[in-house]
């Protein structure tokens, strides 16, 4: 299974260089806007978190989404096309096993991605506490941050099952937005959670039963 993860990021590097590209710009953002707020006063401490943080971490959030949507359709096109699973299923190893370690790689990629930026958060704050510290909003919406991406990468999977690379691609591209879209109108919160998580099962859920079916 290990060999097969390493295949799979091997294969996919450059998706996960953009990935950690974008964590590295939106953390660093972050990190110097944070110092050079008006509301940053080392005399005066912050009496919230600041607005800033809370807008960095809403793009942060779309562009992982839409990183997420076509780190999964990359996935299953080139997978298609080089007939990578048709090569493995020669070796010992199974359909099931390469599904499995697909899918550890798409988490992997998530959870790489938000690691750096959550510690940045985690660091100023402890750093410089705020006088009244509601976190309960900034939880939700790393919550919604995680599950959404997550549901943004099992649709790009779906979408790598399109017969052009281009369509593949822009159709993650068009169809992740339209997912986000759903999250803001419900809010962040148990709803929207809940919502992503019924679409991220059902969609890994199909990819399994297509995954297993085609011929290869």
């Amino acid at each position: 299974m290990f060999a097969l993860i390493k295949r799979e990021i091997e294969d996919n590097m450059v998706m996960l260089i953009i990935a950690a590209f974008a964590t590295l710009i939106f953390t660093s953002t972050v990190v110097y806007v944070f110092y050079n707020i008006e509301e940053y006063d080392v005399t005066r401490p912050l009496t919230g978190i600041p607005n800033v943080m809370f807008i960095v971490l809403f793009f942060y959030w779309v562009c992982l989404a839409l990183i997420s949507a076509v780190f999964g359709a990359a996935q299953t096109y080139l997978d298609r096309i080089h007939k990578i699973t048709t090569f493995l299923s020669t070796q010992a190893t199974t359909r099931r096993r390469i599904l499995s370690a697909k899918i550890i790689a798409g988490l992997l990629l998530i959870l790489l991605a938000l690691v750096p930026f959550i510690a940045a958060y985690i660091i100023l704050l402890r750093l410089f506490p705020p006088v009244v510290l509601d976190i309960t909003f900034l939880v939700k919406i790393l919550a919604t941050m995680v599950l959404s991406s997550l549901a943004c990468y099992t649709l790009g999977l779906q979408m790598g099952w399109q017969p052009h690379k281009s369509t593949a691609i822009l159709g993650s591209l068009l169809f992740a937005p339209v997912l986000l879209s759903v999250i803001i109108i419900k809010g962040f919160g148990i709803q929207s959670d809940f919502v992503l998580a019924l679409f991220a099962i059902a969609m890994l859920v199909r990819t399994w039963q297509k995954f297993m079916s085609t011929a290869l």
